[in-house]
Parts: C-alpha cells; structure tokens; sequence
C-alpha cells in the first residue's frame, strides 16, 4: 500500500548514490502531504543528476552522468506503468548533467559535461522518433556545460558553461542555443555570453523571459542576463549580485518573478535575491533562510509559489521553505521530509495536475449500530486487477442524533495490482457512513467490505456489508467541520 492520491501534486528527487528517485507528496490537501510516497529504482548505476517533467505531467527524464543515458519514468497516475522506469534513452554525449524541457513538450535538450555538446531527445509520444536522441548539437571545445533552461517561448536554450568535470578550467560564460523549429539557426549556438563571475552552475530564467540569474559557486555571486531580444543589452551580463551564502548552486525564481532562491550548498542556507525591476531592492540579496539540512543543491517551487523544496545531499532530506509572503511563516524551513534515498541532488515538482484516473464513488449509506456490542469496523478492500494499480479515498463520518453528519475519516492510499488490505475504524455513534472514491481504469476490480467487530476486535454475530451491497453516488461530501 502506498499512500498517495487521485490528482496530487508530486516532486521527484533524483538520489546520486542509491541510483533511484523519491516520489514525495507536494498537495497540501493531502493526508501524506509532504513525506516520501515512493521509490522509483533506476536500471542501474546511474549516478543521476538533473530531472525535468514535461508540461503535461505525464514524464520525468533524468540526465545519468556515469550511464551516459537518460531515464523515463511513468508520472501518468491513469497508466499501468506509473512511478517506473519505463524508457532508457542512450547519448551520443558523454557525461550528461542537466536537462530542460521545451514548453510544448516535445523535445528534451540534454547538456553534456564530458564531451561539450548538448543532446536533443524527441519527447513527442506522436513522434515516430519518440525517446530517441535526434541531433547532437557541438559546443565550443571544453565548454563543459552544466546547467541549462528554456526560454519561456520555447525559441532559446541557455546552457551554463563550468567546464569539463575533473578540469581546472572553467570558461565562465553561457551558451545561447536556437530551439526555434522554423529558424534558420535552428538548434545552433548563437551566441557565447562571458560572465564576471567564476565557476557558473545552475541558471533560471524569469517566468516574463527578460533576464536570467546565474549561479557561480566559487566567487560567491549571481550572474544576471539581459536575455530579452528587444533590449539593447540583449544576451550581455548586466549585473553581478554579491551573496552571504557560500557555494550558491540550485537557483529557482518565483512564478510571480519577484523574487529568486538560491541554495547555499557549504553553508546550508537559502539567499533571497530581490528579482523585481519595480523594487528599490532589485537584484540584491534582501535575506537569508538558515536549512537544517546539510549540503542543499536543487530548488523547485510549487506553482502558486507558496513553497520551495530543497535537496539536501548529506542529510538525505528535503527541506521545505515558506515562500508565502502572505504567511506568518513567510521565508522559514517550515518543514523537513526523510528520503530513503542516498544524496538526493535534482528534484522537479509537477507544475499542472496530472491526468485523472476514472472514479466511481461508493457510499454504505448511514450504518445503524447492529447490536450493543459493536465497537469497530473492518474495512477490507481487494484490487483484483492482475497489471493496474487502484487509488482509493476513504471517508468516514459519524450521524449524532439530531445533528448533521461529522467528518471523523479522511485518508488517500492506493492498492497495488492483486494486493489486500484491511483497516480498523472505531465507531463513535450509533449511526456512521462510509464513502469510497476509487481510481482506476476499470472499478469492477476492486471490492470494498465492511465487517462489525467487538471491543476486543474480535468477529460479531451481525451482517457485514459487501461490495453488492454499497451503492453509487456522484462524489465524496466534503468534510464537514
């Protein structure tokens, strides 16, 4: 049984060490809202790094610097293969680092450490090249490129140049790579932009697409780009903003794009660099989180902005920070999520909900207690689906005489392909009902009882109610205060 839902929100950690990527729980409607709900394993030793979902939250791809290949993993909770690896794309690159997604879906740019060049890989499924690398695009000699993002449009990518690993030269600058389809300069370097700063590593760029801030890790600074094509300054650096933190890597900036965060990955704490051009504090650092967790690297943020989540790679832990200006918790680490992973580094959080799975919803109608002695029920349900999983939400309520129905039940778990489980539910009045939402493709799979027991939980002489005996209705009542 895992504990997670229909429709949630999920983010995906990459964990360099144990080859695998944790699966946590980013809905905070949910009753598992921020933990670990699964472990998806990679096909071996991997070592991966950056990961990216495409816009439809149907997939994840994972750039493995010691495979020399990209991962696939099923993020589609309506299919049969959600949370595994279900594709592994070999590159032509050497040393594969970062990845980035174009806005409409249908390609991957992969950035190569080792062998300076950047990977396209067809992310289309209508494709008949789908999860192939398709174009090898070179890049200056040594450029070693780390990091890279798309532009909003979809018309550039911009890849940080750090060098090759293992080499003590560092060209200091970002690549500036056509993604246009109808370009003539398609997938082509246009442009090569020296930055002041040394050693850069992550970049993101403005939701509006106008600039983009540069991580350098060794001079302790942030790059910013003039990466709008009407401006004068266009592709230039245009400011260098000075940080407290020490060794900046992942950066993230908000959706609204007022403000960027940035993991301090030697002094495990977050820089809060003022991104808003209308503020007389634009582009410095207007403040700094301390993390309880060691060594942060990657930042992703929520969609309505109200959280960030940070890999810590030497606690195996997820930081949570608010990001919420309207909260009384605004810019602390409200929360810290265990992984069972080893060095967790990339992580990327669904940015749309995902597909859907088909639910009916159930109800067992107001149950009167049988006979003075029933205490609690046993609620057993059975996916009889040989290959699909079942999501289920379950909620209970209890009928105080004269008053209305009180919400005292509310869990989300899902039931893996011919798996069984039961649970225990005390009965607090004479009367209680039971709904059961229930997500898979085919419902007629699983079945749904519920069994009296004593005060000893043991079996009492009275009538269970079946699966037949439960009965259709359009949708879970919400939780009655």
């Amino acid at each position: 049984m895992k504990g997670y839902g229909n429709m949630h929100m999920f983010g995906y950690v990459t964990n360099l060490i144990s080859n695998n990527v944790s699966v946590i729980d980013t809905d905070a409607s949910s009753p598992t809202f921020n933990t670990e709900v699964d472990v998806v394993p990679l096909g071996g030793d991997f070592a991966p790094l950056a990961i990216a979902i495409t816009p439809d939250s149907t997939r994840a791809y994972i750039a493995n610097i010691d495979a020399d290949n990209v991962s696939v993993i099923d993020i589609n909770p309506t299919s049969p293969t959600f949370n595994t690896e279900i594709d592994v794309i070999p590159s032509s690159g050497n040393g594969p680092v970062g990845v980035t997604i174009t806005p409409d879906g249908t390609r991957a740019y992969i950035s190569n450490n080792l062998s300076s060049n950047v990977s396209v890989i067809d992310t289309d499924p209508a494709s008949p090249t789908y999860n192939t690398e398709i174009e090898l695009i070179p890049l200056p000699p040594n450029t070693g490129p780390f990091n890279l993002t798309v532009t909003p449009d979809g018309t550039r990518v911009y890849a940080v140049n750090n060098g090759p690993s293992g080499s003590t030269f560092s060209p200091n600058s970002v690549s500036v790579i056509d993604t246009n389809p109808a370009s003539p300069t398609y997938n082509t370097v246009l442009d090569i932009i020296p930055l002041s700063g040394v050693d850069p590593l992550f970049i993101d760029i403005t939701p509006d697409g106008t600039r983009a801030y540069v991580t350098n890790i060794t001079s302790n600074n942030v790059s910013v780009i003039d990466t709008n094509p009407a401006s004068p300054t266009y592709n230039t650096e245009i400011a260098l903003i000075p940080l407290t933190g020490n060794r900046p890597a992942g950066i993230v900036i908000t959706p609204d794009g007022t403000r960027a965060y940035i993991a301090n990955n030697s002094s495990n704490n977050i820089s809060l660099i003022d991104t808003d051009p209308t503020s007389i504090t634009y582009n410095t650092q207007i403040g700094l989180i301390p993390l309880t967790g060691v060594r942060p690297n990657d930042v992703a943020i929520t969609p309505d902005g109200a959280r960030i989540y940070i890999t810590n790679q030497s606690t195996n832990n997820v930081s949570v920070v608010d990001s919420n200006p309207a909260s009384p918790t605004y810019n602390t680490e409200i929360d810290s999520i265990p992984l069972s992973g080893s060095s967790p580094y990339g992580i990327a959080i669904m940015q749309t909900p995902p597909p859907p799975l088909p639910t009916i919803t159930l109800s067992t109608g107001a149950i009167y207690r049988q006979t003075p002695s029933t205490t609690y029920y046993t609620v057993k349900y059975l996916n009889n689906h040989p290959t699909e999983s079942a999501i289920i939400e379950v909620q209970g309520f209890f009928l105080p005489q004269g008053g209305s129905k009180q919400a005292y039940v509310h869990e989300l778990f899902s039931l893996a392909p011919n798996e069984s489980f039961s649970k225990l539910y005390f009965i607090p009045s004479d009367f209680v009902e039971f709904q059961f939402g229930i997500g898979i493709v085919n419902p007629d799979y699983v079945l749904v009882s519920i069994w009296p027991l004593d005060s000893f939980q043991n079996p009492i002489n009275a009538e269970p109610i079946l699966a037949s005996d439960l009965v259709t209705i359009p949708n879970i009542t919400p939780n009655v205060p």
